[in-house]
């Protein structure tokens, strides 16, 4: 196993940890970076891996072809849908980017349509007002689609 990371964030110098954590404090909210992580064992170093981010964007949905996240599930006052709509979708995004929502029921029926402006790659969505039951949420941005399940389930 590794004894410790070497890890380098674009236009730093490498930080060699023991940690799980690097703190980057002073990232610039919607600016890209690179980071490198290269793991250090008693027997040599593994191969490099990399990967892009967005600071302030959820990480695991950079960088993916399409990714759309909902949570909780099941819910009862609020859900939290976080997306991607494309490679590094977080960095295309434009302040009048608006996104289409849609959430139909099993049967395919719409129960609720609006629209939103956004750039974050996610947002809250209020489910209190939706009977209990299994619903998909679909959201439209520049004609490409994302669409997840989610359960309501009043207690």
């Amino acid at each position: 196993g590794a004894t410790s990371y070497t890890v380098t964030l674009s236009g730093t110098s490498p930080r060699t940890t023991t940690d799980i954590s690097i703190d980057y404090s002073r990232l610039t909210t919607g600016n890209n970076y690179t980071w490198t992580v290269v793991a250090n064992c008693a027997n040599g170093t593994s191969d490099a891996a990399s990967s892009s981010f967005a600071a302030g964007v959820p990480t695991r949905l950079i960088g993916a072809q399409k990714d759309m996240s909902v949570y909780p599930s099941p819910a009862a006052d609020f859900i939290t849908v976080e997306y991607a709509f494309g490679a590094n979708s977080a960095s295309n995004l434009t302040e009048d980017s608006n996104i289409k929502i849609t959430v139909v029921n099993l049967f395919g029926k719409v129960i609720e349509e609006t629209s939103i402006e956004d750039k974050d790659g996610g947002f809250d969505f209020e489910v209190s007002h939706l009977q209990a039951g299994m619903y998909m949420i679909l959201l439209e941005q520049n004609g490409e689609k994302l669409s997840k399940k989610f359960i309501v389930n009043r207690l």
